[in-house]
């Protein structure tokens, strides 16, 4: 209800966005509810899918994270905090030297300009012809995964891939995340985008020291809240309302500079057209 009075600039949204991100992570956005069921049952089943997959050879040998996962807010009672790589079963990056196989067809090939901060820019994506006995089934792609740049101008931005792309590979400079859980997809969006459950940490690692740049190790141990399963769909739902009453401000307030900019132009082309 307050939020028009609280952004008269375009410019203030973008505010706005990240303040509620970081209300959302924290259990501030949305009330608990004490007859949800604890995140600590999530997790343990999640562990237990993913020993049951690597005893199956199905995904890789777990690389745990050295200590405990840290955050500098408080939990909300019912919540839990884990390093990433403990809710997902595949953290990993392109193959190099696919850009000899580019084709004008073909399967889907992601790249760091397809991340934006929260989305995926798929009308310029490339194609490719995987070479025969590549590595490429380690970094083909399913909906519901993240991906995270990890080099370039872009790095430490995610986005989730929300839709079948079909026959798709990541490049190297992009880091494929899959969650173990795909419910869990979403939120863990939300936390590679908030200040307190991740980016931060996420920034500082990857600009803490000469070039910009994140490796899986980086992205594997970053510290995470994670919510009791329903706790989780409730604040993504209220993120949603709240982005698009923000895109609706956004495009009232641009189109009111608009309208006064037209409106001086007129004034002073009136004010200064000869007598």
């Amino acid at each position: 209800h307050h939020l028009p009075r609280l952004t008269t600039r375009p410019e203030h949204i973008k505010a706005m966005r990240q303040t509620i991100l970081n209300l959302a992570v924290q259990g501030l956005l949305v009330p608990q509810d004490a007859n949800d069921e604890p995140a600590k049952v999530l997790l343990n089943s999640i562990r237990e899918k993913k020993a049951q997959l690597a005893r199956l050879g199905a995904i890789p040998k777990e690389k745990t994270a050295d200590g405990a996962a840290l955050l500098t807010f408080a939990l909300p009672t019912l919540w839990q905090a884990v390093h990433l790589g403990d809710v997902c079963n595949l953290v990993t990056s392109g193959s190099r030297g696919w850009a000899e196989f580019y084709a004008e067809s073909g399967p889907k090939f992601l790249r760091a300009q397809n991340i934006r901060f929260g989305r995926l820019r798929l009308e310029e994506l490339a194609c490719v012809t995987p070479p025969a006995q590549s590595e490429g089934a380690r970094t083909q792609v399913q909906q519901s995964d993240l991906l995270i740049v990890i080099t370039g101008a872009g790095v430490t931005n995610p986005a989730l891939l929300d839709r079948d792309l079909g026959e798709a590979y990541v490049s190297q400079h992009v880091a494929l995340v899959r969650p173990t859980n795909t419910d869990l997809s979403r939120w863990l969006l939300l936390c590679l985008m908030a200040g307190p459950s991740g980016r931060d940490e996420l920034v500082e690692r990857a600009y803490g020291a000469g070039k910009p740049g994140l490796n899986l190790d980086n992205i594997r141990s970053l510290s995470t809240p994670i919510p009791p399963l329903a706790e989780q769909h409730r604040i993504v739902a209220k993120v949603d309302e709240l982005m698009a009453l923000c895109d609706q401000l956004e495009d009232q307030l641009t189109t009111a500079q608009t309208d006064s900019r037209r409106l001086l132009e007129a004034v002073l082309e009136a004010a200064l057209a000869p007598a």
